[in-house]
């Protein structure tokens, strides 16, 4: 098993698109943010 599908969303919209997602029988969680610096950070 993986994550499957991964959606890139405006941070300000994502609980939104979830919500949505989640309503037509889809497992949607937030993963994870973008955020400004160099490397990775896991």
């Amino acid at each position: 098993m993986g994550i499957g599908m991964v959606l890139a969303v405006e941070a300000a919209k994502a609980e939104e698109i979830c919500g949505y997602l989640n309503k037509l029988g889809e497992k949607a969680v937030i993963l994870g943010e973008v955020v400004a610096g160099e490397g990775v950070i896991l």
